[in-house]
């Protein structure tokens, strides 16, 4: 790009990208590939604003059939020259559309796994080097607590009778590491 925002070259893998020919983009500006969007600024702003010579940021681009295509671009300044601090931006722009989708697939799945838990009638808490990481609403009540109380706040041993105590540590030495194969009846 020149300083200007205009295409002064790009490769032919463009075309397979976007649909346009390198001919055809050359000599307009980077607006034609760059969807419409209030919060994407052009990638050579993102650059100057943050008063950096390299960077990456992602861009969603618009193909010759007005598709919308998400990309990391990573871009770099070219270097000064006789004096002219700025004279355009090197862009190597990658599809990332796998990689979105399985972003929106994986909130989708922890959506599903905290109202599975959060409105689960069994209490459920999980313990992280003895400490309450995560309980969920039924666990609290169950315990007297809210679950803000217990989390961070309080150690598994605080829901554990005294009496219990060394049953809970002699049971947690049979425990089996993550992803060994575990018999509930091992359990008791």
């Amino acid at each position: 790009l020149g300083t200007d925002g205009t295409i002064r070259f790009v490769n032919d893998a463009i075309e397979t990208l976007t649909g346009y020919p390198p001919a055809e983009l050359v000599g307009r500006d980077v607006s034609v590939l760059v969807a419409d969007s209030e919060d994407e600024d052009r990638p050579s702003t993102a650059l100057l604003d943050e008063d950096r010579a390299t960077g990456t940021v992602e861009v969603t681009l618009r193909t010759a059939a007005g598709e919308s295509i998400p990309t990391e671009t990573h871009l770099a300044m070219l270097p000064p020259d006789d004096g002219v601090p700025f004279r355009g931006t090197v862009a190597i722009v990658r599809d990332i559309t796998e990689r979105e989708e399985t972003r929106a697939q994986l909130r989708t799945t922890k959506q599903r796994y905290r109202r599975l838990v959060e409105q689960n009638l069994f209490g459920i808490y999980i313990v992280q080097d003895e400490r309450i990481e995560y309980a969920n609403p039924r666990a609290a009540e169950l315990f007297g607590y809210d679950a803000d109380e217990m989390v961070g706040e309080l150690s598994v041993f605080d829901l554990v009778a005294p009496a219990d105590h060394d049953r809970l540590v002699a049971r947690r030495e049979h425990v089996p590491a993550l992803g060994e194969r575990i018999e509930y009846r091992d359990l008791y």
